[in-house]
């Protein structure tokens, strides 16, 4: 009889050098979001120091240098021994005014690298006419408060829309003409406009009758505009004269699945409560602290949102809305921010604590702008705040697990000078030389006004308008017009486009086998791959795609005394070429790939 096989056991060693690889294979952007940033992570140990390269290929539906800019910000990235953890590398996109699908391009790694090394990343257009929706699913407001806001936003600013909205009483508790007035109006989104508020009027009345509610429907848009979720709202009316519980915040609003979370409730009519129950299983440590306050910790739960009830002797409070909603999550929560407040110029360092964070696959937004951030452990980040105009945002982390629930706990508020803000250009497009007005916020001390990026000059009428010419270098066709001041430089978003529309010169050159050496009077610094696909926005009919027939490019560089080369089928790859771009003035020797000669017609130099 043979003995029993031995149990074994592996130990894997953490302590190599590791490698580097994307955190995802696949990334979605805004086209208006400016700066994108793609994590790369460095895993299975931090012994020696480890680089990667980031590069883009051209193998999908965008267009490099017309969609996104295929030279990244930050080319290289260094882990220095014992460093972990995850770094980004960054692309600008480039936006337009054009409708389109979603586009695609291609990121790559090199260097240090394992698994994960290349990834898709997905544009998403934001040019279209709106997304018209309430910006939450209930409202709440007192029987005796007065009027109670409702907001419509809207997703896409492009033209004027319209939109119905109207009370319903339909699958209501609240009486018509009893418990609040019937109304209804119209709302009007014009150019660039992303929201829109309006008021319905409660009745006051002395019946005990808890809270009771009715709906606000939206219907019928117009302009292009077409309705999102959600377009039906409900709205509470708490009732004053109530001997029942009501709750109006619950801080924090989420906490882990574990339980053991210490919250503070927030209502009215407290006294002498027996009991708390989230999601029908009871708080501990229970402790009464006013009428309008109770602290304590919470139950374990299946990940959701569940009821907060509070009973005492009068009976429980109404579970109709949101005020008395807490979310269990399995991924992330933020507890608190510390400064919660800070400069619109985005130089505030803020600790974010909370639970469920990770030392990689996260990601940290300020109003959904991405934020340079460090893994300090599982409930501790730090991250920088973005620039943003003045006001209160959201503040959120995205793991792998999932992102933060938004609760008052995760308000940020900027103050002081606002970031520069274009809302309308008037007119917005014209040739060379146009007188244009610039409507905005925050457009006091402007420094610089750029049209596709050429400085123009202007005058400052106030912090709400500029006018300026457009500069005679700018681009042909639509350009981002952008205002720096002291505080910052405005967003690139679709109120800010202007459509150069001067006639473009075009340039034709004979090439022949094997090399024709030619002195470039295109357009300066255009993209290689560009000007040799006859990519330019708007297109030009006249200018052509000589890719297929093009080998090479030379050029001699003068100071080190040998030849520079680009290579069109390599364009992207990082290494690959010695450069990418072409300048005015300057030889080249173009490299047929067959016998014969093939004219090339580019856009001229502006």
């Amino acid at each position: 009889m043979l003995p029993a096989p031995r149990p074994s056991l592996h130990i894997t060693d953490d302590d190599g050098t590791g490698s580097l690889h994307f955190t995802s294979a696949t990334y979605d952007t805004g086209e208006s979001v400016g700066s994108a940033s793609f994590g790369v992570t460095r895993t299975g140990g931090t012994t020696g120091a480890l680089a990667a390269t980031c590069g883009t290929t051209d193998l999908f539906s965008a267009d490099p240098d017309v969609d996104y800019d295929s030279t990244p910000d930050v080319p290289t990235l260094n882990w220095s021994n014992g460093e972990g953890g995850t770094k980004y590398c960054v692309i600008d996109i480039l936006e337009d005014s054009l409708v389109e699908s979603p586009e695609t391009f291609g990121l790559v790694i090199t260097g240090d690298v394992s698994g994960q090394t290349t990834a898709t990343v997905t544009i998403v257009d934001d040019d279209g006419t709106g997304t018209l929706q309430f910006s939450a699913t209930t409202y709440t407001g007192a029987e005796s408060g007065g009027a109670i806001t409702v907001v419509v936003t809207r997703t896409g600013t492009s033209g004027t829309v319209t939109v119905d909205i109207s009370t319903s009483s339909s699958g209501s508790t609240a009486g018509a003409d009893v418990d609040y007035v019937a109304d209804s109006g119209l709302l009007t989104f014009v150019n660039g406009d992303s929201s829109e508020t309006w008021t319905i009027m409660p009745i006051d009345d002395a019946i005990v009758e808890g809270t009771e509610h009715f709906h606000v429907v939206l219907s019928n848009p117009s302009g292009g505009a077409v309705l999102g979720s959600p377009s039906t709202a409900q709205v509470n009316i708490t009732d004053n004269e109530s001997p029942l519980p009501s709750i109006t915040d619950i801080t924090p609003a989420s906490g882990t699945i574990l339980g053991g979370t210490v919250v503070t409730i927030y209502g009215v009519n407290f006294t002498g409560a027996t009991s708390v129950t989230f999601g029908g299983y009871a708080c501990t440590s229970l402790s009464v602290l006013t009428a309008n306050t109770i602290t304590c910790v919470t139950p374990a739960h299946v990940a959701g949102t569940v009821d907060v009830v509070v009973t005492t002797p009068a009976g429980s409070n109404s579970t109709s809305g949101t005020a008395n909603d807490y979310t269990y999550t399995g991924g992330p929560t933020i507890t608190s921010l510390s400064p919660d407040t800070g400069l619109a110029n985005g130089t505030t360092v803020v600790t974010i604590t909370g639970t469920g964070f990770t030392a990689s696959g996260t990601t940290v937004r300020f109003d959904g702008i991405v934020a340079i951030h460090s893994f300090v452990d599982s409930e501790t980040l730090v991250a920088v705040a973005p620039a943003h105009s003045a006001g209160v945002v959201d503040v959120s982390v995205t793991t792998p697990g999932g992102t933060s629930p938004n609760t008052i706990a995760d308000d940020f508020t900027y103050t002081g000078a606002s970031v520069p803000v274009v809302t309308l250009l008037s007119p917005a497009s014209g040739p060379i030389g146009t007188t244009v007005t610039i409507a905005g916020s925050g457009l006091t001390g402007a420094t610089l006004v750029t049209f596709g990026g050429v400085a123009a000059t202007f005058t400052v009428n106030s912090d709400a308008q500029i006018t300026a010419s457009v500069p005679s270098a700018t681009p042909i066709g639509t350009v981002d017009v952008r205002v720096s001041t002291p505080s910052g430089t405005s967003a690139n978003t679709a109120a800010d486009n202007f459509n150069n529309t001067s006639s473009a010169t075009t340039v034709t050159y004979t090439l022949f086998f094997r090399f024709t050496l030619i002195v470039w009077t295109g357009q300066n610094n255009i993209g290689a791959l560009a000007a040799l696909k006859g990519l330019e926005n708007p297109d030009n009919p006249n200018t052509n795609n000589v890719l297929a027939f093009i080998g090479a490019i030379w050029r001699f560089d003068a100071a080190t005394q040998t030849f520079k080369a680009y290579f069109p089928g390599s364009d992207g790859v990082p290494g690959a070429n010695d450069f990418t771009t072409l300048q005015s003035g300057v030889g080249y020797f173009i490299a047929l790939l067959n016998p014969g000669t093939v004219t090339w017609t580019t856009l001229g130099a502006q």
